[in-house]
């Protein structure tokens, strides 16, 4: 009997450094598929132009810049309004420039948008941009939690974590033009048995009862298997720079951490990795940029 185990991203969040302290997972994930998995990320850093602003009766036209190195590139994107009679549109922001807020001339808020490192992503600009590449996100480390009562990891578990701050300390200092970002995510699991011809109907369904009891019920045993082989399978594809272990060899299927997977004939680990209604791409140095990856692990 051979067994294949399909993973694929169910719910994502990202989030900067000085968003930790005021994010509540509660809002981004479901208590049965609790956060399992985080990656540490770097993209271009972004930043408003505060000295442009053009409008008409339809439209606000807004410039940011995108940092690539001593490098500045411009990109203009138009915005849609439904004031009647706009006089005026100013942008409040103070250096470095990266939240604002637009006002009218009796400086009342316009548009909801707060931080300019999101806004060239959203769907209703990033076709806009020119230099999309510039958007992407690189994978500099992946990691993994286990879930508990309080749907684990906590945001400020993951920013004291010494790969966290190692990357703040040392790749951010020699990447000025860059900002990090975390990447949480909860995910989905199938399994697929081959079943022998001669396995009745009724024990093919207590079979499958207890592979779903076994595999699909976080906090058990088998379930943290699970998030152990996402993880490894994601490193050992993506092999992030950051990563040490799993990054060129998964570890043996004999390994105590596998105790479950190794008796259950587990063949294969396949992996959708994408975000939904997502735009930018994800990457590494090993990896191009890619909006989906399929991932082939074999056991």
């Amino acid at each position: 009997m051979e067994i294949d185990f399909p993973f694929s991203i169910s719910q994502f969040a990202f989030f900067q450094r000085d968003e930790l302290e005021a994010a509540k997972l509660e809002d981004y994930f479901e208590t049965n598929k609790p956060v399992c998995h985080y990656c540490i990320l770097c993209k271009q850093r972004i930043t408003i132009n505060p000295n442009f602003a053009n409008f008409d009766e339809n439209e606000i036209e807004l410039e940011f810049f995108i940092q690539n190195k001593s490098d500045l590139l411009h990109e203009r994107i138009k915005i849609k309004h439904a004031y009647t009679g706009l006089k005026s549109v100013q942008i409040v922001s103070e250096f470095p420039y990266r939240q604002f807020k637009l006002i009218d001339e009796n400086e009342d808020a316009l548009i909801d948008i707060s931080k300019a490192t999101y806004v060239l992503e959203r769907p209703e600009f990033y076709q806009q941009v020119i230099n999309k590449d510039y958007l992407d996100y690189e994978i500099l480390y992946i990691g993994k939690s286990f879930p508990s009562n309080d749907n684990l990891p906590a945001l400020s578990r993951i920013a004291s974590h010494s790969t966290y701050q190692e990357i703040l300390e040392h790749y951010n200092l020699a990447h000025p033009d860059k900002e990090i970002f975390l990447l949480l995510f909860s995910f989905k699991q199938d399994i697929l048995v081959d079943m022998p011809e001669e396995l009745s109907r009724e024990d093919a369904k207590k079979l499958a009862k207890y592979f779903e009891t076994l595999y699909m019920i976080p906090k058990s045993k088998s379930y943290n298997e699970s998030i152990l082989l996402f993880e490894v399978a994601l490193i050992n594809y993506f092999k992030p720079i950051y990563n040490c272990h799993f990054n060129k060899n998964a570890p043996a299927k004999s390994h105590r951490s596998f105790k479950n997977t190794s008796e259950m004939s587990v063949k294969n680990i396949s992996i959708l990795f994408g975000l939904d209604n997502f735009y930018p791409r994800l990457y590494t140095s090993k990896n191009e940029r890619n909006g989906e990856y399929y991932i082939h692990f074999k056991w």
